[in-house]
């Protein structure tokens, strides 16, 4: 975990610097949306699932649970097409591969344990993004943004393992559902360099339908409702 956080950091503040160093003092880029222009993005993510737990669950053994946000990333090819000079429309066909925690805290032999599941959201996105852009000062503007999201999940489950002695066994997977719509809002800047346009977006989305699926055991009967939120920090090479 701490090296995934270490490589993606490092990536970021040397595409920072790229961007910045690529950026001139001239004005660059004058006529600077074309119609329609393509990019290659990079992205981290931070995934939260927001628990909503059963009133009606009798706690047994399963006496609470919590979720730890995990780092994700983001590849994708964001296609802009020109509406106005201060609109755009983005098209974002994307991949992106997802983590996060779900720690189960069990009663047993009056004593309190804890079993970490760990999720992966790894999915195919298609944003569709409405983008309102400032005006333009120099090299740099920025812009808002704001759409849907909807995404298939080729990968949506939970594990959590027991050790055995010197093996380790496979003992739970937790089902989740393979579809979900989420609403997106981010800002973003654009800066402006001779021949490209390179831009970093914060943005906000959130999952619109319940992912959780029950099952027989406590690990699902405890929820009534399971929504995704994540934050995506993104780089953007536009050409």
């Amino acid at each position: 975990m701490r090296r995934k956080i270490f490589l993606s950091n490092f990536i970021f503040i040397f595409l920072c610097f790229f961007a910045f160093v690529s950026c001139k003092a001239q004005i660059n880029n004058s006529d600077y949306f074309k119609k329609k222009y393509f990019g290659f993005c990079f992205g981290t993510n931070y995934t939260f699932i927001k628990i909503i737990e059963n009133k009606n669950f009798e706690k047994d053994s399963v006496i609470d649970v919590v979720n730890k946000p995990n780092l994700g990333i983001k590849i994708g090819i964001p296609i802009n097409f020109k509406i106005t000079r201060r609109v755009n429309i983005c098209v974002f066909p994307s991949l992106s591969f997802s983590t996060s925690n779900l720690n189960y805290y069990i009663s047993k032999h009056n004593n309190i344990n804890t079993i970490k599941v760990y999720t992966d959201f790894n999915s195919i996105e298609n944003s569709v993004l409405l983008k309102y852009n400032s005006v333009r000062t120099n090299n740099i503007n920025t812009y808002f943004l704001f759409g849907l999201k909807p995404e298939y999940f080729f990968t949506s489950s939970g594990k959590f393992y027991i050790k055995e002695e010197d093996s380790i066994i496979d003992s739970y997977t937790m089902p989740f559902k393979k579809f979900d719509i989420s609403y997106e809002l981010g800002v973003g800047i654009n800066l402006f360099a001779q021949n490209n346009i390179q831009s970093f977006e914060l943005i906000f989305s959130s999952g619109l339908f319940n992912i959780a699926v029950k099952d027989d055991s406590e690990f699902t009967q405890i929820f009534d409702y399971n929504y995704l939120k994540i934050i995506t920090l993104a780089y953007i090479f536009n050409k």
